[in-house]
C-alpha cells in the first residue's frame, strides 16, 4: 500500500506509523444478482488540510482575543464585496447593536458627520486608488443616541499580487 501511495499522483510521502489524518470511502461491488462480490475503497491523506484548518482556527481565535483586548472599534471592509464587519466594541463605543447594522460600507459612510463625510471618504479612496497601504483620519461619527463621537481612525489596506486593494482593516479610537 505504501508503494501505491507514493506511486500515485500526489501520493503521500509519509511512512507507515507516522501521525496523520485520512479520509476513507468504500462501496460494495455487486454482481448481476445483487450479491456482493468485492469492495472498492479510496483512502485520501488529508493531513495537510487538517493542519491548514487548525492554523485558521488558531488565527481566528487570536484575532478574537485581540479584538476583546482593545477598546477600539475594529472594522473590516471586504473591498471586493463591500461587506463590512465590526467587532463588539461598536456597541459599547457607538451604541449601535450588531443586528441593526447594515453590513456594507455605505452604513459607515452614512454615519460620518455631514461636514466630515466628503473629506474622509475622499481620503480613504485616495489611499485605495493610489497604491497606499495605510490610512488614518480624524472625524466625527454618529452614535445611536444622535450625538457624535470624535474618532481617530487608522488602518491597513491589503492588496492582491497585482496591487489591487482587497481588504481594509481599521481601528477607530473614540473619545468619550
Amino acid at each position: 500500500i505504501e508503494k501505491m501511495a507514493k506511486a500515485a499522483p500526489g501520493g503521500s510521502e509519509r511512512g507507515f506509523g507516522s501521525d496523520g489524518f485520512i479520509r476513507m470511502s468504500s462501496a460494495p461491488v455487486l454482481d448481476a444478482t445483487g450479491k456482493v462480490i468485492a469492495a472498492v475503497g479510496i483512502v485520501v491523506d488529508i493531513t495537510e488540510q487538517r493542519k491548514a484548518e487548525r492554523a485558521v482556527r488558531t488565527t481566528d481565535e487570536r484575532l478574537r482575543f485581540v479584538a476583546k483586548a482593545t477598546t477600539d472599534v475594529i472594522w473590516d471592509w471586504d473591498l471586493k464585496t463591500n461587506a463590512l464587519v465590526w467587532n463588539d466594541a461598536v456597541e459599547t463605543v457607538f451604541g449601535h447593536r450588531q443586528h441593526q447594522i447594515y453590513p456594507e460600507i455605505e452604513w459607515w459612510y452614512d454615519h460620518l458627520h455631514p461636514e466630515d463625510r466628503e473629506r474622509v471618504v475622499a481620503g480613504i479612496h485616495g489611499v485605495l486608488d493610489h497604491g497606499g497601504s495605510n490610512w488614518s483620519d480624524q472625524y466625527r461619527y454618529l452614535r445611536s443616541d444622535g450625538s457624535y463621537a470624535n474618532v481617530i481612525d487608522r488602518g491597513y489596506i491589503a492588496r492582491d499580487n497585482i496591487g489591487a486593494p482587497t481588504r481594509a482593516v481599521m481601528s477607530a479610537d473614540a473619545a468619550p
